[in-house]
């Protein structure tokens, strides 16, 4: 795995394990929402790298 795919994975697992917890905590708060999406988010940046191209440094992923 190329490390900038495994780096993008590392911060999407972050922002899961962030926004499981607060579930946890009973928050249902935008707070999970945002989090959760930050992570898939992330995943799809770790696809768009690991085939060879460079993700958006904005939050539109439309193009790709």
């Amino acid at each position: 795995m190329k490390p900038a795919v495994a780096r993008w994975l590392e911060f999407a697992e972050i922002d899961l394990k962030a926004a499981r917890t607060l579930l946890k905590e009973g928050s249902l708060s935008p707070v999970v929402c945002f989090r959760a999406q930050q992570s898939v988010e992330k995943c799809i940046k770790a696809l768009i790298e690991s085939k060879g191209l460079n993700p958006p440094k904005s939050h539109d992923l439309i193009m790709f």
